[in-house]
């Protein structure tokens, strides 16, 4: 019995770990990461006017073997990102290019890659910047 109950309280704890530290491919509404990710996106999306170009940008940290995310972590939060900001267009950064270049980069736990980018708001989790031309 005491290792029935030792075995379970492991279990648990490895649950809620996942639910904290959570691979974006198994998000759930409801999760800690998804609650901090969508008040981002909230902070976001009062800032930038519908139909706009928007680039988006995230750390790509997934592994393979934690929960079937493939080291695409930065595709799902994209996805996510999409679902939770239908009235903007938006584009991963690596797939912006001009004809049609975006007027705003939105991150997501990461600053701009490089200086062509001018800050218009620190936002809970990230960062909204205007692209210079």
């Amino acid at each position: 019995m005491v290792a029935f109950v030792a075995e379970a309280t492991g279990e648990l704890r490895g649950f809620d770990a996942r639910s904290a530290n959570a691979n974006p491919f198994n998000w759930r509404f409801g999760m800690a990461p998804v609650v901090r990710f969508s008040r981002c996106m909230a902070e976001a999306r009062a800032l930038l006017p519908p139909g706009t170009l928007v680039a988006f940008v995230s750390p790509g940290e997934g592994a393979a073997g934690r929960g079937g995310g493939g080291g695409n972590d930065d595709f799902f939060r994209w996805r996510w990102a999409a679902y939770l900001l239908p009235e903007l267009d938006l584009v991963r950064l690596q797939d912006a290019s001009p004809p049609q270049a975006p007027s705003y980069l939105l991150t997501y736990r990461r600053e701009a890659p490089g200086r062509r980018f001018e800050l218009v708001r620190q936002l809970t989790g990230g960062r909204l910047y205007r692209v210079r031309r």
